[in-house]
């Protein structure tokens, strides 16, 4: 009975991760990403206990469907337990928003396990109320999962957006540096940029149904024992480099991406 509903969870996860973008959008994924993506499942096949986070900017709401798509070709068979921190305000039982209702739905039919934030930019903001005592709370009770996954042996999968929000004009923007401490908790861990961008204009908080938008790889980073901890330059350079230049924002200057 368990194989059979853990059967029935895939192919649900497989028609939402991979057949739904290609019905509702344009996703494109050139020959030289496809590549990319070939050799990082390679690794994971190879490495059954290795740990993926990917990290990816964020410029609308359904940019968690498109890292499942991108998961889906590189672990299709779902031997990673998946992750994602999600708003704390924007999830509460009586948000009217039936985008982020659709989001949370999708989520629960493709079986990924989310863990409640308070976001940066909502700690002692008027309009949120919240305290950073609060937002602590809530970050101690992520990174707390995450050990626990670690702990147990079971190989774990992190969808992560460094800004912890959307873009408000499509440019990288600061980064919250939960991905360092992340890092640490769950290495031996594989980091992978993805870059998100529409070919036109897009809405930060619309559906774009039908709208065309490429999906780049970027370079990864194995971060194991042994090996010099990254700050959160080094990962956000990795995320910009996947972008037009239009798009990397404050990224652009930094001088390992400067062409």
């Amino acid at each position: 009975m368990k194989e059979k509903e853990n059967n029935k969870s895939l192919s649900g996860r497989k028609f939402l991760v991979d057949t739904l973008p290609k019905i509702l959008y344009k996703v494109n994924i050139s020959k030289i990403n496809q590549e990319k993506i070939n050799e990082i499942r390679n690794t994971l096949d190879e490495n059954q206990n290795l740990n993926f986070i990917i990290y990816l900017n964020h410029v609308t709401y359904f940019d968690p469907l498109y890292a499942g798509h991108i998961i889906n070709k590189f672990d299709p068979e779902g031997k990673r337990h998946i992750v994602a921190p999600i708003s704390f305000s924007h999830t509460q039982s009586k948000t009217k928003d039936s985008t982020l209702k659709m989001m949370m739905g999708l989520a629960e039919v493709c079986k990924l396990e989310t863990v409640r934030i308070i976001q940066a930019y909502q700690v002692n903001n008027p309009k949120y109320g919240y305290t950073q005592e609060q937002a602590n709370i809530t970050y101690k009770k992520f990174f707390n999962r995450s050990k626990e996954l670690k702990n147990e042996n079971i190989p774990t999968g992190m969808i992560i957006f460094p800004e912890g929000t959307r873009s408000q004009n499509g440019e990288l923007g600061e980064a919250e540096k939960g991905i360092t401490l992340l890092a640490k908790i769950l290495e031996p861990v594989l980091l992978i940029p993805v870059g998100i961008c529409f070919d036109n204009e897009y809405k930060r908080s619309g559906l774009n149904l039908g709208k065309s938008l490429n999906l780049e790889i970027g370079e990864t980073y194995l971060y194991e024992k042994g090996k010099d901890k990254k700050d959160i330059d080094f990962y956000m350079n990795k995320l910009a480099e996947t972008l037009p230049e239009k798009m990397r924002g404050k990224w652009a200057q930094m001088p390992e991406i400067r062409k």
